[in-house]
C-alpha cells in the first residue's frame, strides 16, 4: 500500500510539473547529483543562482563520487566526470577536461622529476578512488599515440579529491587528477605538472538525462543552459 501511495504522489507530482511545463514556468523540483569536489566548487553555486532566477523552483542536489546507477531515474540531471559505463543515459558534454600528473616543487626536489610512465614505479604516488576504475592502473599515450601502461603501487589513497591534492601539495607523492581541479595549481606554481609529452584519457563533464524528454523540461533545459553558458567558457584555465 505504501509503494503505491508513493507512485501516486509521484504522478501527482509529474502532472501538476506537466501543466508547469505547458506555461513555460520554471518550478517544481529539480534533482541534481553530482560529484563531490566539482558539484562543490561548481554546480552548487550554479544550482543557488538559477533558484535565484526562478524563485518557485525547488531544488536538491546530492554529491557522490560513486552514483547508484540502479536508482539513476530518481536524478533529472547527474553530472558526471570520467569513463561512463551505462550508454542508455542521454549524454550533453559541457566542457572538456583532460587528465593531469602533477606533483609539487617540494616533492620534486625531494624525489626527482619522472621523465617516463614506467619511472612512477619508483615514486611515490597518491591515488584516488572515487568511482569503479581501476585507480592504480595509468594508461599514457605517447606523441604518436602508443600506449604506455604503468601500475603505480600507491602509498597514500583516499576516496576525496581534496585530501588527495592536499597531499600533493604537502609534497607527499604524484597525483593524478582533472585538469578543472589542478589547473589553479599549476598556473601558480604550487603544483608542477609531469610527463607533458605523454597524455591519459580525457575525463569529460557531461551531464546525463535518464530520458530524453526530460529536456523539454522548462527547469531541466534551463539550468542545462545556464551550465553551458557559464563551464563551455572553460573557468579553469
Amino acid at each position: 500500500m505504501l509503494d503505491k501511495g508513493l507512485l501516486i504522489l509521484q504522478g501527482l507530482d509529474d502532472l501538476q510539473e506537466q501543466i508547469d511545463e505547458r506555461k513555460e514556468q520554471v518550478c517544481g523540483k529539480l534533482r541534481v547529483l553530482a560529484p563531490l569536489g566539482f558539484g562543490n566548487d561548481y554546480i552548487a553555486p550554479l544550482l543557488g543562482e538559477y533558484k535565484t532566477m526562478h524563485p518557485q523552483l525547488d531544488v536538491e542536489l546530492e554529491l557522490s563520487d560513486n552514483p547508484n546507477w540502479a536508482k539513476h531515474h530518481r536524478w533529472d540531471i547527474i553530472i558526471y566526470i570520467g569513463k561512463l559505463n551505462d550508454s542508455s543515459l542521454k549524454m550533453i558534454t559541457l566542457a572538456s577536461n583532460q587528465r593531469f600528473v602533477c606533483a609539487s616543487p617540494m616533492y620534486l626536489e625531494r624525489k626527482g622529476c619522472p621523465t617516463t610512465p614506467n619511472e612512477l614505479t619508483r615514486h611515490e604516488c597518491i591515488a584516488l578512488r572515487e568511482n569503479n576504475e581501476d585507480v592504480t592502473l595509468w594508461q599514457f599515450e605517447d606523441e604518436n599515440g602508443r600506449p604506455d601502461i604503468v601500475r603505480i603501487t600507491p602509498t597514500l589513497a583516499s576516496n576525496e579529491g581534496r585530501v588527495i591534492k592536499n597531499w600533493a601539495l604537502s609534497g607527499l607523492g604524484i597525483i593524478m587528477r582533472s585538469e578543472w581541479d589542478v589547473q589553479p595549481q599549476i598556473n601558480s606554481g604550487d603544483l608542477v605538472r609531469l610527463l607533458p609529452d605523454y597524455s591519459l584519457p580525457n575525463a569529460d563533464i557531461v551531464a546525463l538525462l535518464s530520458s530524453p524528454d526530460k529536456e523539454r523540461s522548462a527547469r531541466i533545459s534551463g539550468f542545462i543552459s545556464l551550465l553551458k553558458a557559464r563551464i563551455a567558457p572553460i573557468p579553469w584555465k
